[in-house]
């Protein structure tokens, strides 16, 4: 039997004395011949005595339940222990105090994007596309081109009569 998982107090720990009754469960006899061997035998027609044909999933799972029901026996017969401190809880639990602020970011941030879908709207609105065939799109680009080459030759040629 392995240690609890998540134990963070020394009292969610089982005991070795117990663990000991626990991996023992089985319910073997006592020993059965001059080897010391433990053995049982059990109906056929009980859950204990399925045949599990090699199985160690299902070994694993007989154990468990053995073991089980070791501690689920313990555990009625032993007295209650009340243990200081708050009751285990599963999950998470999110406490927001501060609503309007939270809402104040969601706005800003819904109406940022709405401006940027707006003034993407409008340059998209001022570039032009010409009508027609691809032809009259390389004229177009074809002058955006020689601009662009006339600009910077005019900036190297301003540059070097600086030097």
């Amino acid at each position: 039997m392995s240690p609890v998982e998540n134990a963070k107090r020394p009292e969610h720990q089982v005991g070795q004395r117990l663990m000991r009754l626990a991996t023992s469960a089985i319910a073997l006899g006592g020993p059965d011949g001059p080897n010391d061997t433990r053995s049982n035998s059990y109906p056929a027609a009980s859950v204990f005595g399925i045949p599990l044909n090699g199985s160690t999933d299902q070994v694993e799972y007989l154990l468990s339940r053995f073991a089980t029901g070791m501690l689920a026996s313990v555990i009625e017969s032993n007295t209650d222990i009340v243990l200081a401190g708050q009751m285990p809880t599963i999950g998470q639990k999110l406490n927001v105090s501060h609503w309007g602020i939270i809402t104040l970011i969601l706005w800003i941030t819904a109406f940022l994007q709405l401006l940027v879908a707006v003034v993407a709207t409008k340059v998209s609105e001022r570039v032009v596309v010409p009508e027609g065939d691809s032809l009259s799109e390389a004229r177009v680009l074809r002058g955006m081109v020689e601009e662009d080459v006339l600009d910077g030759e005019m900036r190297d040629s301003a540059g070097g009569k600086g030097k």
